[in-house]
């Protein structure tokens, strides 16, 4: 009983790992896409200047 009881602890805490490292890797997603369209048209403008 105890073992499997051990075990199910196991696979749910590898379990929530798995979902936070999903998480993170969501939120660096987010974050670079939302920086990426925030930083545009500065670089936009930039080549506008450059020509």
């Amino acid at each position: 009983m105890l073992d499997n009881n051990h075990q199910l602890w196991l696979s749910i805490t590898s379990f929530n790992i798995l979902l936070a490292k999903i998480w993170h890797i969501n939120m660096w997603i987010k974050t670079i896409t939302c920086m990426a369209r925030f930083y545009q048209p500065a670089s936009y403008q930039l080549v506008a200047y450059a020509d």
